[in-house]
This record gives C-alpha cells, structure tokens and sequence, in this order.
C-alpha cells in the first residue's frame, strides 16, 4: 500500500515547455523508492528531406510523455527508471501530394503485446542508399537503448501511398 505519493514537474520557460518527471513514494516501513523517467524531458528528432525535386520526406520521432517501458532499469532496491516511448509520424510528398501521412506506435512494430513493457522506439534512420525501387525504407530501432542490441525494422514507404513493416 503506498501510504502517500510525491510527484513535482519541472517547466522552463522562455517560450517553450519542458516536462521534466520525478516521483517518489513513501512505502510502509519509510523505505523511499525513486522514480526517474529517460529521457527526462519531451524530445523531438526530426528528418526533413528533399530526396528529389519532386519527393519531400518529413519524419517526426518524439517522445510520448505519459506512456514508457517498465520492464527495464531496476537499479537498486531505491530507485527505478521508466522509458518513455516514442512515435512516429510521417508524411510522404511527390509532385505537391501528400501520398502517406501516418502516425505509428509501439503496437503497429510489435503486435504482441507481451513484449511492450520491454520495448519502446528509439531510434529512426534514413541513409541514401535506402531510396530506391519507387520506395523509401526507413530504419526503426526497437528496444531498451541502454541495455539490449536493437531489434531493427524495415519501415518501408511506397510511392503508391503504401507502407509495410519488416522486422529482421
């Protein structure tokens, strides 16, 4: 039973918002455990590319605030730490159209759901070379950064409007 929950938010200023989580529980018998979140505040990685004068790929990889992995980061009896997850969201442009605009989540890489309290998206890449054969196929690492080799998808965008998942 947890006898009283202790949970401060940090904001910077000066024209944006950063959330920065910490909590903390009081447990019977005054033992403390810490809670800390990785990475403390709100990130966005951002892939804005004109592959050629008529194909423009914007990829947004951000952080979900309120939803992390938990399986993971028990370092000691006082403290745990807690991945946040990510998503993704990507809009395809060829000739001024908008052939894909799509948000993908944890669920859409791994359907089973045993696995999600183990995993989050890190990390998304793209490299010359994988625009080729009228698609695009983006690089997703899937994973605890900190503490396993990455899973790595095939996040492949047609430009048909289609897409497909690969897991290797």
């Amino acid at each position: 039973m947890i006898v009283k929950t202790i949970i401060v938010t940090l904001i910077i200023g000066f024209g944006c918002t950063t959330m920065n989580s910490y909590s903390q529980e009081i447990r019977p018998g005054n033992k403390i455990q810490n809670f800390e979140y990785i990475p403390k505040n709100y990130e966005l990685n951002k892939i804005d590319t004109t592959l050629n004068d008529s194909i423009h790929l914007i990829v947004k990889h951000y952080t979900l605030m309120n939803s992390y992995a938990t399986a993971y980061g028990k370092e000691s009896d006082s403290t745990v730490f807690h991945y946040r997850d990510y998503s993704l969201e990507i809009n395809l442009i060829i000739h001024g159209k908008e052939i894909i605009n799509k948000k993908l989540l944890k669920p859409d890489f791994i359907t089973d759901e045993k696995y999600w309290p183990n995993l989050t998206i890190y990390r998304v890449s793209l490299k010359p070379s994988d625009c080729e054969n009228n698609q695009i196929k983006l690089q997703v690492s899937i994973g605890i950064s900190d503490f396993s080799t990455p899973v790595i998808a095939g996040l492949i965008l047609g430009y048909d409007g289609k897409t497909s998942i690969m897991l290797r």
